[in-house]
């Protein structure tokens, strides 16, 4: 079943408007179901708490990843799931700051017949904890096409296994109160698994392209020597290290309490420069 709906948006000099009522007013009492949102022509939409709004700019308090022309959201018994405390806001396209006169929101609603007719059940529940898992992962910033090869990925995965596991605890429980706070715990744990996975690639690239400039004849360094006297953040050291590397630097001498290798958070924030930078580590500058 498919359902088309427009919604009135009234003009603001604020730079956005908050629709999610008139949204909520436009969806039929269906019990699950996916309702894709259009963006009036020159504005952007975006699912953020509004009251960030006080804080600065849209421009530079919503992340533009956050905006888009269209927003996708499931629908349980005539209600939207929305990330907490978020709601659905119209942004200016251009200026997020210039005032407009107002549009109509294109609201589409599909939902399979069997569906409707059934208020649990294992079809009907497992597109409904797939699609607020979709949501929850979305809201924490996953990539779209991210999602979707995990979605059809033939070879399982980490990331993966969490996905189906949610899925098939929760296609029996569809209407629990808890289904909202585990959808985004599922999401928390996949997008930690996205970033160990971009890390772990990252870390093959690093290890690939050391194996490679080992075969190629190394520039003598510069006279220049890096004395860090009591840098405490292992972060700024790690930057320095790097700089270091790219410079030919001849050594880098930390002193005092500065992070020093063996240090795994410099060795995480150095990206194998520790290893291709001579240092040592002094007492004191003096002793340096």
């Amino acid at each position: 079943m498919s359902l088309r709906r427009t919604v009135d948006v009234p003009g603001t000099a604020a730079g956005w408007n908050d629709v999610t009522d008139q949204f909520v007013a436009a969806l039929p009492p269906v019990p699950s179901a996916l309702a894709t949102v259009r963006a009036p022509s020159g504005c952007r939409l975006a699912l953020i708490d509004p009251a960030i709004l006080a804080v600065g700019p849209a421009c530079d308090v919503a992340p533009r990843r956050l905006w888009g022309e269209t927003v996708s959201l499931a629908v349980r018994d005539g209600s939207p799931l929305l990330p907490c405390s978020a709601r659905l806001l119209v942004l200016g396209d251009g200026d997020p700051e210039a005032s407009w006169e107002g549009g109509v929101l294109d609201v589409s609603i599909e939902a399979a017949d069997p569906l409707l007719e059934q208020q649990r059940g294992a079809a009907g529940g497992e597109a409904f904890a797939q699609a607020a898992l979709r949501t929850a992962l979305a809201a924490g910033g996953a990539d779209a096409a991210a999602v979707a090869a995990l979605e059809t990925a033939e070879e399982p995965s980490p990331a993966s296994r969490v996905y189906e596991t949610f899925v098939a605890r929760w296609a029996e429980d569809v209407h629990g109160e808890a289904l909202l706070p585990a959808a985004r715990r599922a999401a928390h744990h996949i997008l930690h698994l996205f970033r160990e996975q971009a890390a772990a690639a990252a870390a093959y690239l690093r290890n690939n392209d050391a194996a490679v400039d080992a075969g190629r004849v190394r520039l003598p360094a510069h006279r220049v020597h890096l004395v860090l006297d009591n840098v405490r953040s292992a972060y700024n050291v790690g930057s320095i290290f790097r700089t270091a590397d790219t410079a030919r630097c001849a050594e880098v001498i930390t002193c005092g309490f500065t992070p020093h290798p063996p240090n795994p958070k410099l060795a995480k924030t150095a990206f194998g420069a520790i290893e291709s930078v001579p240092t040592r580590h002094a007492q004191s500058t003096l002793q340096a």
